[in-house]
Protein backbone atom coordinates (compact mmCIF):
# COMPACT_ATOMS: atom_id res chain seq x y z
CA UNK A 1 0.00 0.00 0.00
CA UNK A 2 2.95 2.71 0.77
CA UNK A 3 5.14 1.11 -1.78
CA UNK A 4 3.65 3.50 -4.49
CA UNK A 5 4.07 6.48 -2.81
CA UNK A 6 7.33 5.25 -1.34
CA UNK A 7 8.76 5.26 -5.18
CA UNK A 8 7.49 8.59 -6.17
CA UNK A 9 8.42 10.41 -2.81
CA UNK A 10 12.00 8.64 -3.60
CA UNK A 11 11.72 9.97 -7.75
CA UNK A 12 10.78 13.26 -6.60
CA UNK A 13 13.61 13.56 -4.42
CA UNK A 14 15.87 12.39 -7.38
CA UNK A 15 14.19 14.89 -9.35
CA UNK A 16 14.54 17.74 -7.19
CA UNK A 17 18.46 16.97 -6.37
CA UNK A 18 18.95 16.50 -10.34
CA UNK A 19 17.49 20.11 -11.12
CA UNK A 20 19.50 21.71 -8.36
CA UNK A 21 22.76 20.10 -9.48
CA UNK A 22 22.08 21.46 -13.37
CA UNK A 23 20.73 24.65 -12.07
CA UNK A 24 24.26 25.02 -10.38
CA UNK A 25 26.06 24.06 -12.59
CA UNK A 26 24.54 26.38 -15.21
CA UNK A 27 25.42 29.21 -12.93
CA UNK A 28 29.10 28.20 -12.74
CA UNK A 29 28.85 28.20 -16.89
CA UNK A 30 26.98 31.34 -16.85
CA UNK A 31 29.70 32.88 -14.50
CA UNK A 32 32.05 32.16 -16.70
CA UNK A 33 30.96 33.77 -19.51
CA UNK A 34 29.17 36.75 -17.64
CA UNK A 35 30.94 37.22 -14.42
CA UNK A 36 28.04 39.64 -13.12
CA UNK A 37 25.18 38.36 -14.32
CA UNK A 38 23.53 37.96 -11.31
CA UNK A 39 24.02 41.37 -9.65
CA UNK A 40 21.14 42.38 -12.07
CA UNK A 41 18.41 40.01 -11.54
CA UNK A 42 17.10 38.77 -8.58
CA UNK A 43 16.00 35.51 -10.13
CA UNK A 44 18.46 34.22 -12.75
CA UNK A 45 15.75 31.67 -13.76
CA UNK A 46 13.11 34.24 -14.25
CA UNK A 47 11.83 34.51 -18.04
CA UNK A 48 13.02 38.08 -18.82
CA UNK A 49 16.87 36.82 -17.65
CA UNK A 50 16.08 33.26 -19.38
CA UNK A 51 14.75 35.20 -22.17
CA UNK A 52 18.03 37.79 -22.41
CA UNK A 53 20.26 34.38 -21.88
CA UNK A 54 18.88 32.58 -25.02
CA UNK A 55 18.40 35.85 -26.82
CA UNK A 56 22.06 37.33 -26.44
CA UNK A 57 25.14 35.15 -26.98
CA UNK A 58 27.68 37.47 -25.34
CA UNK A 59 28.12 40.25 -22.99
CA UNK A 60 29.65 41.75 -25.89
CA UNK A 61 26.09 41.35 -28.00
CA UNK A 62 24.42 42.83 -25.09
CA UNK A 63 27.40 46.12 -25.13
CA UNK A 64 26.96 45.90 -28.95
CA UNK A 65 22.72 46.10 -29.01
CA UNK A 66 21.23 49.82 -28.73
CA UNK A 67 19.89 51.37 -25.69
CA UNK A 68 16.52 51.52 -27.22
CA UNK A 69 16.21 47.99 -28.60
CA UNK A 70 17.94 46.72 -25.45
CA UNK A 71 15.12 48.56 -23.68
CA UNK A 72 12.21 47.15 -25.86
CA UNK A 73 13.12 43.94 -25.42
CA UNK A 74 13.01 44.08 -21.37
CA UNK A 75 9.61 45.86 -21.86
CA UNK A 76 8.36 42.47 -24.21
CA UNK A 77 10.10 39.69 -22.36
CA UNK A 78 9.48 41.67 -18.93
CA UNK A 79 5.69 41.75 -19.89
CA UNK A 80 6.21 45.74 -18.95
CA UNK A 81 6.83 44.46 -15.27
CA UNK A 82 9.96 47.02 -14.75
CA UNK A 83 9.48 50.72 -13.17
CA UNK A 84 12.74 51.73 -14.96
CA UNK A 85 13.60 49.34 -18.08
CA UNK A 86 15.92 51.98 -19.46
CA UNK A 87 18.06 52.50 -16.20
CA UNK A 88 18.17 48.23 -16.15
CA UNK A 89 19.21 48.40 -20.02
CA UNK A 90 21.93 50.44 -18.99
CA UNK A 91 23.15 48.30 -15.98
CA UNK A 92 22.47 45.68 -18.46
CA UNK A 93 25.58 47.07 -20.50
CA UNK A 94 27.41 48.47 -17.65
CA UNK A 95 27.85 45.63 -15.84
CA UNK A 96 28.94 43.45 -19.43
CA UNK A 97 31.46 45.82 -19.80
CA UNK A 98 32.83 45.07 -16.17
CA UNK A 99 32.01 41.58 -16.30
CA UNK A 100 35.50 39.55 -16.24
CA UNK A 101 36.35 37.94 -19.08
CA UNK A 102 37.80 34.90 -19.96
CA UNK A 103 41.24 34.21 -22.12
CA UNK A 104 40.67 33.58 -25.25
CA UNK A 105 42.17 29.87 -25.10
CA UNK A 106 39.54 29.43 -22.67
CA UNK A 107 36.42 31.07 -24.22
CA UNK A 108 36.28 27.92 -26.88
CA UNK A 109 35.75 25.58 -23.73
CA UNK A 110 33.39 26.87 -21.79
CA UNK A 111 31.37 28.03 -25.75
CA UNK A 112 32.02 24.14 -26.66
CA UNK A 113 31.19 22.34 -23.44
CA UNK A 114 29.03 19.44 -23.95
CA UNK A 115 27.68 19.75 -20.98
CA UNK A 116 26.13 23.21 -22.07
CA UNK A 117 22.50 23.05 -20.09
CA UNK A 118 21.61 26.10 -22.49
CA UNK A 119 21.61 24.00 -25.17
CA UNK A 120 20.46 20.78 -23.23
CA UNK A 121 17.66 22.20 -20.65
CA UNK A 122 16.70 25.54 -22.36
CA UNK A 123 13.89 25.66 -19.56
CA UNK A 124 16.60 26.01 -16.82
Amino acid sequence: MYLPLQRLTRYRFHLVGSLIREKSYFLTILFLKFSNYGDVFSDVFGATSRSLITDFYSPEEIINTPLEDMVQFLVDKGHNHFAEPEQLAKELKRISRESYRLQPRLTDSVESNPGNQHEQHPVL
